[in-house]
């Protein structure tokens, strides 16, 4: 596995002060757009410093700042992935058939005391990929936003897991389904949560499906 990690942070509610400690850290921000199915956050930004991640000191000195501002609302997460498992869908397929949309996705807010697990991002590229195509992702009904990624627009499908096994039964089916669109540009991928912090227990979180929620849409494909 060659092993990757992020740190991400999530903040709804964050003062201007709070936002440069981030930043002198290492933090840049993430500009998003068009955000569907989930609450548009005041900052969101990626540790894209000079310490290897993983680092307990680094860590605790993002915790301390969300501690020490009372209006903070939020999470932070580390995650980690395989880079070389990210898959990429070029637009052709081997065999060219009718293909199916799939069935929606069950989403719910999660409790206070419920954290993901997992996520699987989906990653289109619109810009290349045949438009009609995105009927395909869209149809799952699941959180989504834009962004540019070298000069090209891009859109995010996140799907958040409540188990990793989860989050493994969804990666296998969509990487099958998504290597049989003709025309669909992108890349898909599964990130582990590491450890996290939300403040306080009750501030917005990406919707989460659980395991009755998949094993019902497992059902549903086959």
């Amino acid at each position: 596995m060659s092993k990757k990690y992020d740190i991400h942070l999530s903040a709804y509610s964050i003062s201007r002060e709070s936002v440069q400690q981030f930043e002198d850290l290492g933090f840049e921000r993430d500009l998003f757009a068009n955000n569907t199915r989930c609450e548009t956050t005041q900052y969101h930004g990626t540790y894209r410093g000079q310490i290897d991640l993983p680092d307990d000191s680094l860590w605790n000195k993002l915790c301390s700042i969300m501690n020490l501002e009372t209006t903070f609302s939020g999470s932070l997460e580390e995650e980690i992935y395989d880079a070389n498992a990210t898959i990429y869908f070029d637009g052709k397929v081997e065999n060219s058939k009718s293909v199916e949309k799939l069935p929606k996705i069950g989403i719910t807010q999660p409790n206070i005391s419920e954290y993901k697990a997992c996520d699987i991002h989906i990653n289109i590229n619109i810009d290349q990929s045949i438009q009609k195509t995105i009927e395909f992702l869209e149809c799952l009904e699941i959180a989504s936003f834009d962004r540019e990624e070298e000069k090209q627009l891009h859109r995010i499908f996140t799907i958040t897991c409540s188990t990793t096994s989860d989050g493994i039964l969804i990666l296998q089916t969509l990487k099958n389904y998504l290597r049989s669109i003709i025309g669909l540009v992108g890349k898909i991928k599964m990130e582990q949560t590491v450890r996290h912090l939300r403040l306080p227990i009750n501030s917005p979180q990406l919707p989460l499906t659980n395991s009755t929620m998949v094993k019902d849409w497992i059902n549903k494909t086959n």
